[in-house]
């Protein structure tokens, strides 16, 4: 991460403008130049120490999977934590974009990419929705707010929590403040995988609908034991004679 805390934190907090989505346990605040975004997280009985340096660990793997903005300092003071990420430029949430997109299909396959980029990765993000899911003009997306994301990777992980049982995979996305859902079920399947053309994407590698492969193989096996039966009832027949 970058030293951006070390060099300017005081100043950057002096100056910070509130942002209206704030959450239960945080308040969000962006720099007076507007470059920065600044989450201050409040430390209570159900939000730890060790919950925060676990949003900050995900987010930095999502930023290196390239779908989460930069995430370039934090710092800890009593009962609270500060974490300082890049502003989203450009962006608009998707509850702002939905209702000129709702039809746009390419804009779901995006989507639906960048959370199966995730999935694969073993990083469930666990709310996502409308205003966690940004937009830029050229249907580049960022998701932010791993608040209350998890790690689901084979073995041990950095602590107890990030091997838990293996969550229902999103494939609608709620938008706020509406009865429209943005459906992706199209684009994502029960295994978390993209699907595009009857393709299906999984870990950067694309992979062939396997059905016919498996229907072969039935057909394959039946005709053994098939003619392995006829064989039996042959032998049978001569030593009977």
């Amino acid at each position: 991460m970058e030293t951006v805390c070390n060099k300017n934190f005081t100043e950057i907090l002096e100056n910070k403008e509130a942002l209206k989505n704030n959450g239960q346990c945080s308040s969000i605040y962006t720099d007076k130049d507007k470059n920065y975004i600044i989450k201050e997280i409040e430390i209570t009985r159900y939000q730890t120490y060790n919950d925060i340096f676990k949003e900050i660990e995900i987010q930095q793997d999502a930023y290196s999977l390239g779908v989460a903005p930069q995430l370039h300092c934090y710092k800890v003071e009593t009962k609270k934590v500060y974490i300082i990420m890049e502003k989203l430029k450009d962006f608009e949430d998707l509850t702002t974009v939905y209702n000129d997109k709702k039809e746009d299909e390419e804009l779901k396959k995006v989507i639906a990419k960048t959370i199966t980029i995730l999935y694969q990765k073993g990083i469930y993000h666990l709310d996502l929705h409308s205003d966690n899911i940004f937009i830029k003009k050229n249907n580049e997306v960022k998701i932010i707010d791993y608040g209350i994301s998890e790690f689901f990777r084979e073995g041990e992980g950095s602590d107890k929590n990030t091997v838990r049982k293996k969550p229902y995979i999103h494939r609608v996305i709620e938008i706020i403040g509406s009865d429209n859902y943005l459906d992706l079920t199209n684009y994502i399947d029960n295994n978390g995988n993209y699907i595009d053309n009857k393709r299906t994407t999984q870990g950067g590698k694309t992979k062939k609908n396997n059905k016919n492969k498996k229907n072969k193989k039935k057909k394959t096996k039946n005709k053994k034991t098939k003619n392995h039966k006829r064989k039996t009832r042959k032998r049978v027949k001569r030593k009977q004679i």
